[in-house]
């Protein structure tokens, strides 16, 4: 469960690449793909804003050169570096935009299932962007570009449906699991958690709004891997 407070934030934090060096493979991975998360989030919300909007595609990029390399070969200190910046930046893009559903949701996760925030932000990632997409095709095109999809010749729909497809390879390519269902959570009980996450302020500042049946849906469909974009990883 989120805990916040000013009181527990620091006047100062000193972003050290060497002090990541010996983080293991696992790790690197789900947090790195939460901030992947908090990046993407932060472009296509309903908050977001030209200076946030910076942060979040200069995010996005550097995670989508280096975060593949630091989970493969935890030494590699250029890699650690990019991350450790494009944490940053995704950082100043979410705290100032705000995140979305898939946040919202991966909350949920945390309290009920006790699972790893940067875990379940990263499995649900695709299936929010899928869901998102048609209220914000060119912000989602723009992200496939961004993590290194060929997108020329498509058109916007087209392009924007490459953005779930490359985060889904990116995790597959990290060791993510493809659903939660590959979690390991033998059941979930999808009414309470799509209550609880549309309870959740994060939904506020998701571009799509969404309706507790759609939320149901979208819980489902993250649960079972039905990922429509999958046909293009």
């Amino acid at each position: 469960m989120a805990i916040g407070d000013e009181n527990i934030i620091p006047d100062v934090a000193i972003d050290d690449p060497e002090l990541t060096l010996g983080l293991p493979p696992v790790v690197t991975a789900q947090t790195g793909m939460d901030a992947l998360t908090h990046a993407i989030e932060g472009y296509v919300g309903k908050n977001h804003t030209p200076l946030t909007d910076a942060m979040a595609v200069e995010a996005i990029t550097q995670i989508g050169a280096c975060l593949e390399t630091a989970v493969r070969d935890g030494s590699n200190i250029a890699a650690r570096a990019g991350m450790m910046y494009a944490q940053t930046a995704a950082g100043l893009a979410f705290e100032n935009a705000g995140v979305g559903n898939a946040h919202a949701m991966a909350h949920q996760l945390g309290a009920v299932h006790d699972m790893a925030h940067g875990l379940a932000n990263a499995v649900l990632l695709p299936y929010v962007m899928e869901f998102n997409a048609p209220v914000c095709l060119e912000r989602m095109a723009r992200i496939a570009q961004l993590l290194g999809t060929d997108v020329s010749g498509f058109d916007t729909g087209r392009a924007a449906a490459q953005a779930a497809a490359a985060v889904a390879r990116l995790n597959k390519a990290i060791g993510i699991p493809a659903s939660l269902g590959e979690c390991g959570l033998d059941s979930v009980d999808l009414d309470l958690l799509a209550k609880k996450a549309l309870a959740d302020g994060a939904t506020t500042t998701n571009p799509r709004d969404t309706s507790l049946e759609e939320m149901r849906a979208l819980w489902a469909a993250a649960y079972e891997g039905a990922l429509q974009a999958r046909t293009l990883v």
